[in-house]
């Protein structure tokens, strides 16, 4: 099974609903995303739902579709997709000085509700636009990012 091993849901509009209760999803697989539920469109209402042994690339439990990017801090260009799932987001950069160098990379990943990373990603895009602003007059850097895994680094 590619994707939701026991249960994929697919809702094209806001009139769909999905609700799944006092449920169990034990020992399911699927070879790309969502062990137990892989859904895209409406997000099912879970309620007394347990997991256990499911197994999965992407969303070993459940699996959503990407919903936000994230800064993930403290990493490099050398870091496994392991490690930014470990990784704790962050929004700041300390201990820069105006004019100085930041001095590491910037690793973005792609994430769904759950903040699981769409590791089955390796093709989106993303920019990343820096401004220089010196009173009179502003400069604009972009950079542009491919994702491998479900990771941006710029």
């Amino acid at each position: 099974q590619g994707s939701g091993g026991a249960l994929q849901t697919e809702c094209a509009n806001e009139l769909c609903s999905i609700k799944i209760s006092n449920s169990s999803f034990k020992d399911n697989s699927a070879l790309i995303a969502g062990g137990g539920i892989q859904w895209s469109g409406a997000q099912p209402q879970l309620k007394s739902v347990s997991w256990e042994d499911n197994i999965s690339y992407f969303g070993p439990a459940i699996a959503g579709v990407p919903e936000k990017v994230i800064y993930l801090a403290g990493l490099d260009s050398t870091s496994s997709n392991d490690d930014a799932q470990d990784s704790q987001p962050s929004h700041t950069i300390s201990g820069v000085r105006s004019g100085g160098e930041i001095g590491e990379d910037f690793i973005f990943a792609l994430v769904d509700r759950y903040n699981q990373i769409i590791k089955t990603d390796s093709s989106s895009t993303a920019t990343l636009r820096l401004t220089e602003d010196f009173r009179a007059s502003a400069k604009v850097l972009y950079n542009d990012s491919q994702a491998q895994k479900g990771l941006y680094n710029f």
